[in-house]
């Protein structure tokens, strides 16, 4: 498929090997964005070699803003993670993504995941509350235990090392939303707005790119 990448920090569209990891939600301690960026400074140790393939961005803006911009620096992630704070243009941020991470404490039936499922991403959510009904691990995207940084960094990691398995959770995604909640308007909408940003290409065939 075709990503979109214009919208990215101007120094990322220098290579063409990165992965976009992102989140939406608002900035509070039940979304546990916090994890994400313990996540990547683990993968510098861990698995140097795909950590400078990582890039982050956290979409939103709430109370833990300053805090969580604060611990970009302490970790020494400045030049991955991108906090561009809230925005109107979701859609075209996803579409820029290869993978759509939530790591939520608590969750009911996210928005925010139906969206990126419905924009064709693969997803890795915690497995807590209505998460379990959104992702089907291993089908359409990855679930982990709360507030486990090392399986975060290890389903991050899997979805960096193999483009094949984005390839197919992501096709997965796409055909869970319009199958399974085809029902529900709001998602509807949510498809047509992806598809418009998208185009027919984001439907993603077997041999080409998350």
């Amino acid at each position: 498929n075709v990503k979109s990448d214009a919208i990215l920090p101007g120094p990322w569209r220098d290579f063409d090997d990165i992965v976009v990891i992102g989140t939406v939600g608002r900035l509070t301690p039940v979304k546990d964005q916090r994890s994400l960026l313990l996540a990547a400074a683990v993968m510098r140790h861990t698995r140097p070699e795909l950590f400078g393939r990582l890039r982050i961005v956290i979409v939103g803006d709430g109370p833990l803003k300053q805090a969580l911009a604060a611990q970009v620096d302490e970790l020494d992630l400045t030049d991955i993670v991108w906090m561009p704070g809230s925005r109107d243009d979701v859609p075209a941020l996803l579409a820029a993504m290869d993978v759509f991470v939530l790591p939520s404490l608590a969750e009911g039936i996210s928005n925010t995941v139906l969206e990126a499922m419905a924009a064709g991403l693969p997803v890795i959510a915690t497995a807590v509350g209505g998460n379990l009904e959104l992702v089907e691990d291993g089908d359409n995207g990855l679930l982990v235990p709360v507030g486990d940084h090392g399986a975060l960094t290890g389903a991050i990691a899997s979805l960096l090392d193999d483009e094949a398995e984005r390839v197919r959770l992501a096709r997965e995604s796409h055909r869970r939303v319009r199958e399974r909640f085809d029902w529900n308007r709001t998602v509807e909408s949510y498809i047509g707005v992806y598809d418009e940003v998208l185009g027919a290409s984001r439907v993603v065939n077997p041999g080409e790119a998350a």
